[in-house]
């Protein structure tokens, strides 16, 4: 039987090899990501009650980066339904939580993967988003889960401005390394913070650059969702 280490690296291979690269392949975006869900619907579909945790998560996965946050949640459950200590991988479903606004579910959900993933800083930052949101930043300054060692120095940055209100932090370091993939995140936790502060304006202000990049993947694709979510908070996803 599959551990479910091998199972949670299996799934985070897979997204890597189903995502495509910047080169040439931004105008085609949506339409990989629509024939994506289609495809991981479809395996759901054929093969109906014998369906895996492995099937559920990459549908749930297809339908968080396309949007379909509530039909997401659904996916994800049904996988931690089939294999209960899968919750502890899936960083994915508290993100779900998140935008449907689900901030208590979504904070138990990244503490529980913050279990296996002691020092990221990404899960760090996505607990203090949930806290802020469910009561306000100071509270939530107060609990942020700690964090050592961050995958880049933009992320590192990042986490040092949950503890203050200076976005001057993560700029400079944006401004200072022309990447474009440090543009992208930078502004993208910046219009988080600023959204999960109350500054509506300014979160979507930095979501907007951050939905603008030319990049692709699953930072990209939760720009672009996090914005739709700023725009039209009413909206039934």
């Amino acid at each position: 039987m599959i551990s479910m280490q091998r199972l949670a690296a299996t799934l985070l291979i897979l997204s890597i090899i189903l995502t495509p690269t910047a080169q040439g392949q931004n105008s085609n975006h949506q339409s990989w990501l629509e024939k994506s869900l289609a495809s991981a619907q479809k395996k759901i579909d054929d093969r109906g009650p014998r369906a895996n945790t492995t099937d559920w998560t990459m549908l749930g996965d297809a339908q968080l980066r396309i949007g379909k946050t509530k039909e997401s949640i659904k996916s994800f459950e049904k996988a931690i339904q089939l294999k209960p200590n899968m919750a502890k991988f899936l960083w994915q479903y508290g993100i779900a939580l998140y935008l449907d606004g689900q901030y208590d579910k979504a904070r138990t959900q990244f503490e529980t993967v913050h279990k296996l993933l002691r020092n990221s800083g990404k899960i760090s930052t996505w607990h203090f988003l949930c806290s802020a949101k469910a009561t306000d930043a100071d509270q939530a300054r107060k609990s942020i889960l700690p964090a050592s060692k961050h995958s880049k120095v933009i992320l590192e940055k990042v986490f040092q401005r949950l503890h203050t209100s200076d976005d001057s932090i993560v700029l400079d370091q944006i401004k200072s390394s022309g990447d474009a993939a440090e543009k992208l995140a930078g502004n993208l936790y910046l219009g988080m913070i600023a959204d999960a502060e109350g500054r509506t304006d300014d979160a979507i202000r930095y979501m907007r650059i951050a939905a603008s990049s030319t990049e692709i993947g699953y930072t990209a694709d939760t720009a672009r969702i996090y914005l739709d979510h700023l725009v039209k908070p009413n909206k039934a996803h």
